[in-house]
């Protein structure tokens, strides 16, 4: 009995390293299987992180993009809301003084004159806005369009009555058309009339 007792415990002790291998392989896999799941959300989260730097850059970029047109803008607005320069007012007074001096018989010229002293304003900086000259063009150019316009419109009516005056001669000639189809179709059912009649009357003939 006690060496079966022996046995017993010689079988249980070799089992007992055998299933401690098996569970240390089955950690040993369990925490590989870990460390390449970790791997993986590692590179997943730095090709998010890259993701992120690249459309935070864009996002300056475009950012950058739409502010300078803006400040550009509001520049632009402050250089033409600016006051003029003290050349311009006194240039005005000038010509304002010049303009009073002036007989009536010479007004269109000062007219002209105050007119082109008016109209060239310019910046602080020195740029001039506008030009009695621009103006000049401008009014000239439109003008010029004007014109043509009108030419071209007067074009067009013409043809417009020449094509009325066209359906005008076309509709007559249907109508006349029409007349002759409907005389034509009289003379045809007339002749048609005659000839069954006498086709129906037989002359006797004598001997």
């Amino acid at each position: 009995m006690a060496g079966a007792h022996y046995e017993g415990g010689n079988s249980k002790a070799a089992a007992g390293p055998a299933s401690g291998a098996v569970a240390s392989a089955e950690a040993a896999a369990r925490l590989a299987r870990l460390e390449a799941l970790t791997d993986k959300q590692l590179a997943e989260f730095s090709t998010a992180v890259r993701q992120i730097d690249k459309l935070q850059v864009r996002t300056r970029l475009t950012g950058g993009d739409i502010r300078r047109p803006l400040a550009q803008h509001r520049e632009h607005k402050r250089g033409l809301n600016a006051p003029t320069n003290l050349s311009y007012i006194t240039t005005h007074r000038c010509a304002v003084r010049q303009f009073r001096r002036r007989s009536l018989s010479e007004w269109p010229h000062s007219l002209a004159h105050y007119m082109l002293c008016c109209v060239v304003l310019t910046n602080p900086d020195g740029g001039v806005v506008f030009t009695f000259s621009q103006l000049q063009t401008a009014a000239a150019d439109h003008s010029a369009v004007l014109v043509r316009l009108a030419s071209e419109q007067e074009v067009l009516r013409g043809q417009l009555r020449d094509t009325q005056a066209l359906l005008v001669a076309v509709q007559g000639l249907t109508a006349k058309q029409f007349q002759l189809s409907c005389n034509s179709s009289h003379q045809f059912i007339s002749a048609g009339i005659v000839y069954s009649i006498s086709k129906k009357v037989t002359v006797p003939v004598s001997c």
